[in-house]
């Protein structure tokens, strides 16, 4: 049986779609201040510098370039809320993300990225973090004290470890692990009292969830494979609200 997740749609949504098609600019006509710039697919392998000039600037879609960093400039932005560059040759998360205190959507879907900086967490407004198909290896802890980080999707990864301070805002909802490594999950999740959501299914072999999953009374929505070892407490929870699906 199939469970529509709601956040899943959004996500795919977000992601992958726009609820409007805003003018594509070429790098060498910006010539005034928007606050919605779309650069993408325009074979760029830096970001331009009149980018930077533009500080009215809310949201910026740089999606299947060739870029290979994100340069320190960006931190200029200050009032950007919205930036995707998915489908580029990025390798880092640099500390200047966390300079952009109304950032609310980060997508970098689809680079080579394997490091987050630490300062990530500066971010403070920061609600969904999209990393699909990247090559991380570990988080940093500091991403837990982001208090307003709602949805974290880290899907097609090489994760084998979450750090226990993942879970201590908890802000978090809406969490995607799928095809990853992970032999466990941090009895710290107790602290994701807003957890809805919680995508497991191929995160990894024979992976073992703690007890502590019991005690989130928000939780509608666990999505495992038959190699998860989901505690028993999660069958007898005496609220028909949870959701499990065996994929």
């Amino acid at each position: 049986m199939l469970f529509f997740s709601m956040s899943f749609g959004v996500l795919l949504f977000i992601s992958g779609c726009r609820l409007f098609s805003p003018k594509v600019y070429s790098p060498k006509k910006i010539e005034k201040p928007v606050k919605r710039l779309d650069l993408s697919k325009q074979g760029l392998s830096e970001i331009p510098s009149s980018v930077f000039k533009n500080k009215e600037l809310e949201v910026l879609w740089l999606y299947k370039n060739e870029l290979t960093e994100i340069p320190k400039e960006i931190a200029e932005l200050k009032k950007l809320r919205k930036l995707y560059i998915g489908k580029n040759k990025l390798t880092k998360i640099p500390k200047e993300i966390g300079e952009l205190k109304n950032l609310e959507i980060l997508s970098l879907q689809y680079n080579d990225i394997d490091s987050i900086s630490p300062a990530i967490y500066k971010a403070e407004n920061l609600e969904w973090i999209l990393l699909n198909h990247n090559n991380l290896q570990t988080l940093p802890e500091e991403m837990g004290k982001m208090e307003n980080l709602k949805t974290l999707s880290l899907t097609y990864n090489y994760l084998k470890k979450l750090p226990s301070g993942l879970f201590n805002s908890g802000s978090l909802e809406f969490i995607h692990l799928t095809r990853n490594f992970i032999d466990s999950i941090p009895k710290s999740i107790k602290n994701s009292t807003n957890l809805r959501e919680i995508h497991l299914d191929n995160a990894g072999v024979f992976l073992d969830l703690p007890e502590e999953l019991c005690d989130l009374r928000r939780m509608d929505l666990l999505v495992v494979d038959r190699q998860v070892l989901v505690p028993p407490c999660l069958f007898a929870r005496p609220t028909t609200q949870l959701r499990i699906q065996i994929k």
